[in-house]
């Protein structure tokens, strides 16, 4: 018969024990702490159509091409107050850089055309400008502005431009006279 020999544990080894054994315990689990995962806003996908007519950008007498730019902005003040060169030129100290969150420079829309473009507008955009790269700067109507709302983008983006300038507005449902509603 084989007898052990095991000595009686005294107090100092079993608190050694017992605490080896709390601090693995405690180690043993990564303590987490619940960090919101804040997922970036993404864009707003919209249709801006624009319509040109016959007569856009006249100039030693015929209809010519016109460039456009679009801006998305924070806010509408400068761009209303800005002049045809500022804009033109986007200059960054100009004080409507400040308002721009994006531009967009288009191909050149031509006489008559009707084209839509997809836009990504940013979640921070209150208003989107368009500028018209008129051949005479002296055009009233070179730049127009329209605030951006949950209507506005419901309803739809239309860019119109004529011999007098450019506008934007939202896009308002052709009713039928007499069709009964």
């Amino acid at each position: 018969m084989m007898v052990h020999n095991f000595a009686k544990p005294n107090k100092l080894s079993i608190f050694f024990i017992v605490g080896t054994i709390i601090l693995l315990a405690g180690c043993s689990k990564t303590p987490t702490m619940e960090v919101p995962i804040l997922e970036p806003q993404k864009p707003l996908s919209n249709t801006l159509e624009i319509h040109a007519g016959p007569m856009i950008n006249y100039y030693n007498s015929s209809a010519n091409p016109l460039v456009l730019s679009i801006y998305q902005l924070s806010s509408s003040a400068d761009f209303v107050t800005s002049g045809f060169w500022q804009l033109l030129e986007s200059d960054q100290s100009a004080p409507v850089a400040a308002s721009i969150l994006q531009r967009y420079g288009l191909d050149a829309v031509y006489p008559n055309e009707v084209r839509q473009v997809s836009l990504d507008l940013l979640p921070q955009t209150r208003y989107l400008g368009v500028f018209g790269e008129f051949n005479d700067p002296q055009l009233p109507r070179f730049s127009a502005i329209i605030a951006i709302d949950k209507q506005v983008l419901d309803a739809g983006l239309l860019v119109t431009i004529d011999q007098f300038g450019v506008a934007v507005s939202a896009i308002v449902e052709r009713s039928v006279i007499g069709e009964s509603q």
